[in-house]
């Protein structure tokens, strides 16, 4: 949970930086879905945007989805 938040919260855009491509890390993968919508959010919205996970145990994970609220019809949300 930890590491995904402080990828999500980075700058970097490399498909190098992706979940699963550090080699030091056993069983990081699988999580390249969340990182794919992280990333497809921030292409759309901006860097501030985006996911981030709240809470993640044995009864579930929480994440927060990060859009700027947008008004009127021609704002490009």
């Amino acid at each position: 949970m930890d590491g995904l938040n402080r990828m999500f919260a980075s700058a970097k855009e490399s498909e190098s930086d992706w979940p699963g491509q550090e080699p030091d890390r056993a069983n990081s993968s699988g999580h390249v879905g969340l990182w794919n919508v992280h990333q497809r959010l921030r292409l759309r919205f901006g860097a501030p945007y985006g996911l981030h996970i709240v809470k993640s145990d044995q009864e579930g994970t929480w994440i927060e989805v990060r859009l700027p609220k947008c008004e009127g019809e021609n704002t490009g949300c």
